[in-house]
């Protein structure tokens, strides 16, 4: 886990990680926890607390930029949510008028004008009762991210064909991605759909083994004696975004139906990723249970 120099631990609110972590529903949970780890430590670079060099300093400023643009492509679901996409926008206001160039204040405004979107959301509620106002100020059709091309909270786009509410409920529920978002990624979530469109089921294996792979080598080089300070910090965040788009792999797979031949890899796939995402034995046993109820055709006949 990240260390930081004494002054700034002690410095640290008693509840703040315990807000973070708590707050696993909102789909900028994830994010926002990630900031902090970054941000934290730029701040002690900033007070002379620590020296990691100016490349690693350029990088991980360049990274809090991808994780705010990632989050305004999301919505909030929870008040922490709502205060990070806040604080981002707050981040870009001087940037809109002090930018160094006319692309670098266009890109200052868009941000702002995606993270109010995702607070518009969040408080469509109190929207409601000024409906005048939002039509006129902010209207639906011209939101910014679906105006751009981008999913709003893509990883939570519910891979069934029907609307969840008239699905029966599954064991394979809960294998859920939701439980850790893993943000913006138009390319996998594109690839998965195509996937799941043509009942790629060993495809969608392969994927969900690729990224558990990473991870594993991942977490071996993170856990050596000799990764320390930032590579440790910047390899534990790429396995949490590593694990995460393997549990959207497994959560496009469970809505798919394997042959025979696959059907054992199949199970012990989401059996290992419902234990995985913290679920109970009997969960995960219920799982197989289910996909063994199945029946399933033979596979196609080569040639």
């Amino acid at each position: 886990m990240l260390q930081l120099p004494s002054s700034k631990r002690d410095q640290a609110p008693p509840h703040r990680n315990a807000d973070i972590s708590s707050d696993k529903v909102c789909p900028v949970a994830n994010l926002a926890a990630s900031y902090e780890k970054i941000a934290s430590i730029l701040d002690a670079v900033a007070d002379g607390d620590t020296d990691i060099g100016d490349d690693a300093t350029v990088a991980l400023d360049n990274r809090l930029s991808e994780l705010m643009d990632e989050a305004a492509n999301l919505s909030p679901q929870s008040k922490f949510g709502a205060a990070f996409n806040v604080l981002l926008a707050s981040t870009q206001i001087d940037a809109t008028i002090n930018g160094v160039d006319a692309d670098h204040r266009r890109r200052a405004a868009g941000r702002i004008d995606r993270l109010l979107y995702g607070l518009r959301d969040y408080f469509s509620d109190q929207f409601d009762l000024m409906p005048g106002a939002s039509a006129y100020v902010m209207p639906c059709k011209t939101d910014p991210r679906k105006r751009d091309g981008v999913a709003t909270n893509p990883p939570q786009i519910i891979p069934q064909s029907e609307p969840q509410s008239s699905r029966e409920k599954s064991a394979l529920d809960v294998v859920d991605a939701n439980i850790a978002p893993v943000g913006a990624e138009a390319d996998l979530l594109d690839e998965l759909c195509h996937m799941k469109d043509a009942n790629d089921v060993c495809g969608m294996m392969n994927l969900y083994d690729y990224f558990i792979a990473s991870d594993a080598a991942a977490q071996a080089v993170m856990n050596l004696p000799r990764t320390l300070g930032r590579a440790h910090n910047f390899i534990e965040s790429e396995c949490d975004r590593t694990r995460a788009k393997a549990y959207l792999v497994a959560d496009f797979l469970k809505d798919m139906r394997p042959n025979k031949h696959d059907a054992e890899r199949y199970s012990e796939i989401l059996f290992n990723c419902a234990l995985a995402m913290g679920n109970k034995l009997s969960d995960a046993v219920a799982v197989v249970s289910e996909i063994a109820s199945w029946n399933l055709s033979q596979p196609d006949a080569e040639g």
